[in-house]
């Protein structure tokens, strides 16, 4: 719990010396995460009035799985300026990874690192146990930049090109969402669909899926299309 208090003040002191994001109101967004086409957790995205997104994430894969719970505030570039990540990792490890604007230095440390960088205000940190949401923030603050082009923490640069859009028809009616590869994060990309807001609505790896609650059988449609696409980048 100190940690916790010790965290949130450094969030109070991060507000009053950085520019932060206005909120764009309270919103609540829910995702089932699967496994082979099978339910077996949920991410829960809590974007306050104040502007703190709070992240739960959790799965179950044969007894292995992440259960974490993100805190995280933006600038105005929409780049974090405080995160907290605390949890389990999917190994069942402890989390207790953090990242902090003080001075004018950016600063993280977790169970693997301590490090510090200059902190101009653009650049993203890549948390090492980052929930699917934050790959969502990471692409809206990419697109909202001229040259589709964000410099990295530790190092690198993330890019992102739109690759193809679906339709759907759901139960409260039709909604147009866009497939984005983001490079830079790896030796291969990583593929998100946002819909009309920018806002997380899936994610396929494979193995591994997230969708928004409630549309998940609209998950093979989406697979078959990131495919195509996919094969048609390479």
């Amino acid at each position: 719990m100190r940690k916790l208090g010790n965290f949130i003040a450094i969030i109070l002191f991060t507000m009053a010396s950085a520019g932060l994001s206005q909120a764009a109101g309270e919103r609540l967004l829910e995702y089932d995460w699967l496994i082979s086409g099978e339910p077996s957790g949920q991410q829960s995205s809590y974007y306050g009035k104040d502007g703190t997104i709070t992240i739960t994430f959790s799965f179950n894969d044969r007894g292995r799985g992440p259960q974490t719970r993100t805190i995280v505030r933006l600038n105005e570039a929409g780049v974090p300026v405080a995160l907290y990540i605390k949890g389990k990792n999917y190994e069942q490890a402890e989390v207790d990874e953090r990242f902090s604007i003080i001075y004018g230095k950016a600063v993280w440390a977790s169970k693997i690192e301590h490090q510090q960088a200059n902190f101009g205000g653009q650049a993203f940190y890549v948390a090492n146990n980052a929930p699917p949401e934050l790959l969502a923030i990471l692409a809206r603050a990419i697109l909202a930049r001229n040259d589709r082009t964000l410099p990295l923490l530790p190092t690198g640069t993330a890019r992102i090109r739109s690759l193809t859009s679906e339709t759907l028809e759901g139960e409260k009616g039709s909604t147009t969402i866009t497939l984005y590869a983001i490079t830079g994060l790896g030796s291969d990309a990583k593929y998100i669909w946002l819909d009309q807001d920018h806002d997380l609505f899936a994610g396929d790896d494979e193995r591994f899926a997230i969708i928004r609650k409630g549309w998940s059988a609209h998950l093979p449609v989406l697979k078959a299309a990131q495919t195509k696409a996919r094969d048609a980048r390479d």
